[in-house]
């Protein structure tokens, strides 16, 4: 099995991993996460017991891609690693960590773009390490500040953009269309493959998306769009510990 493959099946499963407890209540089973034999494709997953079934579909949400019609959130996010691995090589910084080394926790200041020059990210970030070295002050327009940690004890420099932030209500309109795709899968391929007692669909929206997952904006075109879908359950999580939301057939009702 190919990287690709084996990284694709791990995103499915941390995907999942906040409706397994519903999933092992409902099936009355138990260690079902990162269980091999409930892997499948089409749909994503069939857990079982002796006598039921359901089958479960996983499906990204990315608004930052229907916003822009560009990856733009994983892009990102690529974008800003590659700016952290040169960092960490930076001639300043090995020279004053040759004791002890850092985490660097990066802002981003007004005019970080993805578009900018990784080199001009670095000077300033180099400005801004040079700034904190000497207790003197700096102002840039790419990076706003950064917080520097010298404790605990770290065998490398660790360079990374705050990941904190601002996390946005889900607008009904991102999650239409991966509804209404899955939907059109779920009754021309899945159900002819595999014929499971129940189906569920989960959305998941991907951290740098920034976007609460138990905090919706729904109205009744939404909530009807919700009652023609095929799926029985839909359920709507993200990254964090309990952070879901049951869009239909709420277990907890």
């Amino acid at each position: 099995m190919n990287n690709r493959i084996v990284k694709k099946q791990n995103e499915e499963w941390k995907a999942i991993e906040n409706i397994i407890p519903f999933i092992e209540d409902t099936l009355q089973i138990e260690n079902a996460m990162g269980n091999a034999i409930y892997k499948t494709e089409g749909p994503d997953f069939i857990f079982y017991n002796d006598s039921r079934s359901i089958g479960i579909e996983v499906t990204k949400c990315h608004p930052s891609v229907q916003d822009k019609n560009e990856i733009y959130a994983p892009a990102l996010i690529s974008f800003e690693d590659k700016i952290c691995r040169k960092f960490a090589q930076n001639e300043f910084l090995q020279e004053i960590t040759k004791d002890n080394k850092f985490n660097i926790i990066i802002d981003k200041g007004a005019n970080f773009k993805i578009s900018s020059k990784i080199e001009d990210v670095c000077n300033e970030l180099e400005n801004h390490l040079r700034a904190w070295y000497t207790k003197s002050r700096c102002e840039s327009n790419l990076i706003k500040r950064i917080r520097v940690l010298t404790s605990p004890p770290r065998v490398i420099n660790v360079v990374q953009f705050n990941a904190m932030g601002r996390r946005d209500p889900i607008l009904t309109s991102y999650l239409t269309k991966p509804i209404q795709a899955k939907d059109k899968k779920l009754g021309k391929e899945y159900k002819k493959r595999s014929a499971c007692d129940e189906y569920w669909l989960c959305i998941y929206l991907p951290f740098e998306e920034y976007r609460q997952s138990n905090c919706v904006c729904r109205d009744n075109e939404f909530d009807e769009i919700l009652e023609k879908s095929k799926f029985d359950r839909i359920c709507l999580t993200s990254v964090m510990p309990n952070d879901i939301s049951w869009l239909k057939g709420d277990p907890n009702v």
